[in-house]
């Protein structure tokens, strides 16, 4: 995200915990853009496998209270972990805000791009957008 967060598979929120013996607020991690789930895990395939990294709306003392997301450049990384033994897998990163599509990306990932390590960072830059 535009403060230099990232959801990955091994820290799935961007949201920052402040340092060790400040007070945090039990529900500040709901604030984060949170990754939805590791598709096609471990080579357990998934029907239609997707991931979706969302800010959502979250209940406070007095009552809804709609995400904060931060304005400015989002970049977006296909990480290929594994080919699960096929010669490539085709991939489709798509960036929407308030349900408008920002843009969208097509790409296909070969056994090239299976680097290691993984994790913040890794990956392929797919697209980068711009929030206001």
């Amino acid at each position: 995200d535009p403060l230099g967060h990232e959801a990955w598979s091994g820290d799935p929120n961007t949201w920052q915990p402040p340092p060790p013996g400040q007070p945090a607020d039990p529900d500040a991690w709901r604030t984060g853009g949170i990754l939805d789930h590791d598709g096609n895990r471990d080579c357990h395939r998934d029907g239609a496998p997707s991931e979706h990294v969302i800010w959502k709306t979250r209940i406070g003392t007095n009552g809804p209270v709609a995400p904060i997301i931060p304005a400015g450049q989002y970049t977006v990384r296909v990480d290929t972990r594994s080919m699960c033994s096929d010669a490539s897998a085709g991939w489709y990163v798509a960036a929407y805000t308030n349900g408008t599509l920002l843009e969208a990306v097509r790409g296909v990932s070969t056994p090239d791009d299976v680097q290691q390590p993984h994790g913040a960072n890794a990956g392929v830059t797919a697209l980068r957008v711009t929030l206001p």
